[in-house]
Protein backbone atom coordinates (compact mmCIF):
# COMPACT_ATOMS: atom_id res chain seq x y z
CA UNK A 1 0.00 0.00 0.00
CA UNK A 2 3.15 2.10 0.27
CA UNK A 3 3.89 2.09 -3.27
CA UNK A 4 0.16 3.34 -4.42
CA UNK A 5 0.56 5.87 -1.51
CA UNK A 6 -3.11 4.45 -0.17
CA UNK A 7 -1.90 3.55 3.64
CA UNK A 8 -3.58 6.35 5.36
CA UNK A 9 -6.55 4.91 4.31
CA UNK A 10 -6.29 1.91 6.22
CA UNK A 11 -4.44 3.28 9.06
CA UNK A 12 -7.47 3.99 11.10
CA UNK A 13 -8.73 4.99 14.82
CA UNK A 14 -12.12 4.08 16.27
CA UNK A 15 -13.55 7.08 14.24
CA UNK A 16 -13.31 5.67 10.75
CA UNK A 17 -15.14 2.42 11.63
CA UNK A 18 -17.79 4.60 12.90
CA UNK A 19 -17.70 6.15 9.76
CA UNK A 20 -17.92 3.49 7.74
CA UNK A 21 -20.24 1.63 10.58
CA UNK A 22 -22.66 4.20 9.64
CA UNK A 23 -22.33 4.63 6.12
CA UNK A 24 -22.98 0.92 6.14
CA UNK A 25 -25.94 1.49 8.37
CA UNK A 26 -27.45 3.99 5.99
CA UNK A 27 -26.78 1.73 2.69
CA UNK A 28 -28.31 -1.66 4.16
CA UNK A 29 -31.55 0.44 5.72
CA UNK A 30 -31.82 2.38 2.44
CA UNK A 31 -31.53 -1.23 0.78
CA UNK A 32 -33.65 -3.10 2.46
CA UNK A 33 -36.74 -0.91 2.81
CA UNK A 34 -36.56 -1.16 -1.18
CA UNK A 35 -36.99 -4.91 -1.20
CA UNK A 36 -39.43 -7.51 -1.41
CA UNK A 37 -39.48 -10.86 -0.43
CA UNK A 38 -41.73 -13.80 -1.41
CA UNK A 39 -44.23 -11.03 -2.50
CA UNK A 40 -43.60 -9.03 0.83
CA UNK A 41 -41.67 -5.70 1.40
CA UNK A 42 -38.58 -6.97 3.44
CA UNK A 43 -39.50 -4.57 6.18
CA UNK A 44 -42.09 -6.31 7.30
CA UNK A 45 -40.50 -9.46 8.11
CA UNK A 46 -37.21 -7.89 9.78
CA UNK A 47 -37.49 -4.55 10.57
CA UNK A 48 -35.31 -1.57 8.81
CA UNK A 49 -33.19 -0.58 11.90
CA UNK A 50 -32.53 -4.09 12.80
CA UNK A 51 -30.79 -5.24 9.41
CA UNK A 52 -28.95 -1.35 9.33
CA UNK A 53 -27.55 -2.58 12.47
CA UNK A 54 -26.76 -6.12 11.29
CA UNK A 55 -25.13 -4.20 8.05
CA UNK A 56 -23.07 -1.84 10.23
CA UNK A 57 -21.53 -4.73 12.43
CA UNK A 58 -20.74 -6.91 9.35
CA UNK A 59 -18.78 -3.86 7.30
CA UNK A 60 -16.85 -2.34 10.32
CA UNK A 61 -15.34 -5.89 10.89
CA UNK A 62 -14.24 -6.47 7.57
CA UNK A 63 -13.16 -2.70 7.88
CA UNK A 64 -11.27 -3.41 11.09
CA UNK A 65 -9.47 -6.71 9.24
CA UNK A 66 -8.60 -4.52 6.76
CA UNK A 67 -7.10 -2.18 9.20
CA UNK A 68 -4.95 -5.52 11.13
CA UNK A 69 -7.05 -4.98 14.21
CA UNK A 70 -5.15 -2.37 16.02
CA UNK A 71 -6.03 -1.74 19.71
CA UNK A 72 -8.45 1.44 19.00
CA UNK A 73 -10.15 -0.48 15.97
CA UNK A 74 -10.71 -3.07 18.22
CA UNK A 75 -12.08 -1.09 20.84
CA UNK A 76 -14.55 0.56 18.40
CA UNK A 77 -15.45 -2.69 17.01
CA UNK A 78 -16.28 -4.50 20.20
CA UNK A 79 -18.06 -1.70 21.24
CA UNK A 80 -20.33 -1.87 18.21
CA UNK A 81 -20.51 -5.28 17.76
CA UNK A 82 -21.69 -5.39 21.96
CA UNK A 83 -24.20 -2.46 21.23
CA UNK A 84 -25.85 -4.08 18.21
CA UNK A 85 -26.46 -7.20 19.80
CA UNK A 86 -27.85 -5.60 22.21
CA UNK A 87 -30.12 -3.45 19.70
CA UNK A 88 -31.07 -6.98 17.78
CA UNK A 89 -31.99 -8.13 21.07
CA UNK A 90 -34.36 -5.26 21.73
CA UNK A 91 -32.33 -3.37 24.60
CA UNK A 92 -30.37 -0.59 25.30
CA UNK A 93 -27.27 -1.06 27.25
CA UNK A 94 -25.78 1.92 29.18
CA UNK A 95 -22.41 3.55 27.32
CA UNK A 96 -19.95 3.10 30.29
CA UNK A 97 -21.39 -1.22 30.84
CA UNK A 98 -20.76 -1.60 26.58
CA UNK A 99 -16.98 0.05 26.81
CA UNK A 100 -16.28 -2.03 30.12
CA UNK A 101 -17.15 -5.11 28.07
CA UNK A 102 -15.50 -4.09 24.72
CA UNK A 103 -12.26 -4.06 27.81
CA UNK A 104 -12.80 -7.17 28.95
CA UNK A 105 -12.93 -8.78 25.38
CA UNK A 106 -9.84 -6.63 23.84
CA UNK A 107 -7.52 -7.54 27.12
CA UNK A 108 -9.12 -11.47 26.50
CA UNK A 109 -7.76 -11.35 22.88
CA UNK A 110 -4.40 -9.72 23.67
CA UNK A 111 -3.49 -9.26 27.31
CA UNK A 112 -0.22 -7.20 26.32
CA UNK A 113 -1.81 -4.21 24.57
CA UNK A 114 -2.02 -3.05 27.96
CA UNK A 115 1.32 -2.29 27.81
CA UNK A 116 0.82 -0.39 24.64
CA UNK A 117 0.36 3.68 24.02
CA UNK A 118 -3.14 3.20 21.84
CA UNK A 119 -4.83 1.10 24.53
CA UNK A 120 -4.92 3.35 27.08
CA UNK A 121 -5.12 6.56 24.48
CA UNK A 122 -7.65 4.96 23.41
CA UNK A 123 -10.16 3.06 26.38
CA UNK A 124 -9.25 6.83 28.57
CA UNK A 125 -10.46 9.15 25.70
CA UNK A 126 -13.80 7.27 25.59
CA UNK A 127 -14.15 7.12 29.02
CA UNK A 128 -13.59 10.96 29.35
CA UNK A 129 -15.81 11.57 26.64
CA UNK A 130 -19.03 9.36 27.91
CA UNK A 131 -17.91 11.05 31.19
CA UNK A 132 -18.74 14.79 29.86
CA UNK A 133 -21.43 13.74 27.97
CA UNK A 134 -22.89 12.35 31.07
CA UNK A 135 -21.58 15.33 33.02
CA UNK A 136 -23.21 17.77 30.65
CA UNK A 137 -26.37 15.69 31.08
CA UNK A 138 -26.96 16.07 34.86
CA UNK A 139 -26.24 19.54 34.89
CA UNK A 140 -28.87 20.29 32.05
CA UNK A 141 -31.55 18.24 33.81
CA UNK A 142 -30.83 20.36 37.17
CA UNK A 143 -30.57 23.98 35.06
CA UNK A 144 -34.64 24.73 35.59
CA UNK A 145 -36.16 28.14 35.40
CA UNK A 146 -39.25 28.80 38.01
CA UNK A 147 -41.49 28.70 35.36
CA UNK A 148 -41.01 24.63 34.73
CA UNK A 149 -41.28 24.54 38.37
CA UNK A 150 -44.63 25.87 38.66
CA UNK A 151 -45.81 23.89 35.80
CA UNK A 152 -44.76 20.40 37.84
CA UNK A 153 -46.57 21.79 40.51
CA UNK A 154 -49.86 21.85 39.00
CA UNK A 155 -49.12 18.79 37.14
CA UNK A 156 -48.80 16.98 40.32
CA UNK A 157 -52.22 18.57 41.84
CA UNK A 158 -55.12 16.44 43.01
CA UNK A 159 -58.23 16.95 40.33
CA UNK A 160 -60.35 17.35 42.88
CA UNK A 161 -58.70 20.15 44.34
CA UNK A 162 -58.66 22.69 41.77
CA UNK A 163 -61.44 24.50 40.98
Amino acid sequence: MRATGTSHLVAISGLYIGFVAGLAALISGFVWKRMRLRGLPAPLIVAAPKVAAFGAAVFAAFYAALAGFNVPAQRTLWMLLIFALAFLCGRRPASSLVLSWALAFVLASDPWAVTSPGFWLSFCAVAAILHAIAAAGRTESKARTPDEADIDQWDRADPSEVG
